[in-house]
């Protein structure tokens, strides 16, 4: 005894989709369990069926007239061996594929037919399209954010500084003094400012500047200033280790904005930076004299400046009065390799 059609048939009886089997003169020879399921007592099956009345049945679904006409087109026309069509019925999407059947001599003799419930995939696919288009936007944002914050930084540090330059400048054409060397310094700062602008904008890294000791980095912009009307105290405690670049980015950039607020906002002419590298964590005070303020207002640059610090799991306090200056404290915990060399 043959036993493998009555295997098919208990197969397809038990699968999940639902399965036509319609011959040549479209008529159904075979449905299973499934596909009586999928559309429930609206439509009730039988072998010998034709497409016509299963045609009616599925308009009472209230499927759009365009994916009838497919439908009945994918089921009646042999001329269409393989073929794929999506639709929706009663809130559920089904991916409906036919496989044209045919003999030996390339006869047509019918096609199988089967419904797949895809309303899980379609859901999970809708899903990472939305997740896709806001990971395009807070990638957007970042990229925004970044870009606003190394403009508001190398910007604001070089017009800060040109400006300080340009005071010294004017005070030594009234005493009648040299300013060629000022005037090359301000020249220097302004190309400066520009090059860091214009790899701001491309999002590129000075690969010199960013293998450089962060204490390297600080004395750089101590440097700077200290050609003009700004005296700058830069002081390193303890012993400095490579730091990873997010942590001395970080607190360049700090230590960048606390100058340029301090010489522009607080008419400072002395500021004092103080750098501790402890067994656990690093630690960046910098300390002005210039105009106090009990009620602090984070603007731009004071948000920018935690937002950095926060992103490297690190603490800033910001603090002054009416009197005695700004004071900035930052605190980023740091895991050190120690050599037994």
């Amino acid at each position: 005894m043959d036993i493998v059609p009555s295997a098919i048939k208990k197969i397809a009886e038990n699968i999940t989709d639902g399965i036509l089997v319609i011959d040549s003169q479209n008529k159904i020879l075979f449905f299973n369990n499934s596909i009586q399921q999928i559309f429930e007592t609206h439509i009730k099956f039988s072998r010998n069926m034709s497409i016509q009345d299963l045609n009616y049945g599925v308009i009472r679904f209230s499927i759009p007239n365009e994916d009838i006409q497919k439908i009945t087109i994918l089921l009646s026309n042999p001329s269409l061996e393989s073929h794929k069509l999506e639709f929706n019925l009663q809130n559920k999407t089904y991916l409906l594929k036919t496989q044209t059947i045919k003999n030996p001599n390339q006869e047509y003799l019918g096609k199988i037919v089967t419904f797949t419930d895809i309303t899980d995939f379609k859901e999970t696919q809708m899903k990472l399209e939305q997740y896709a288009v806001l990971s395009r936007e807070l990638a957007i944002e970042k990229e925004r954010t970044r870009f606003a914050r190394e403009i508001h930084d190398t910007v604001g540090h070089s017009m800060t500084l040109l400006m300080s330059l340009l005071e010294v400048i004017k005070i030594k054409l009234n005493k009648h003094e040299d300013v060629q060397s000022q005037l090359e310094q301000a020249l220097e700062a302004t190309q400066k400012g520009f090059s860091e602008v214009r790899k701001s904008i491309k999002g590129l890294k000075d690969e010199n500047f960013e293998n450089l000791l962060l204490s390297k980095r600080i004395q750089i912009l101590v440097d700077d200033f200290n050609v003009s009307n700004v005296d700058i105290e830069f002081n390193v405690m303890g012993m400095e280790t490579n730091t990873s670049n997010e942590i001395s980015h970080a607190l360049y950039r700090s230590a960048q904005e606390a100058i340029t607020n301090a010489v522009r906002h607080g008419n400072a002419n002395h500021i004092a930076i103080l750098l501790y590298f402890e067994e656990k964590k690093i630690r960046l005070v910098i300390l002005d004299n210039g105009k106090g303020n009990s009620n602090i207002i984070k603007g731009f640059g004071l948000k920018s400046m935690e937002d950095r610090i926060r992103c490297v799991d690190g603490k800033i306090l910001f603090d002054s009065d009416e009197e005695s200056g700004f004071i900035i404290r930052i605190e980023i915990p740091v895991e050190r390799n120690v050599s037994n060399d």
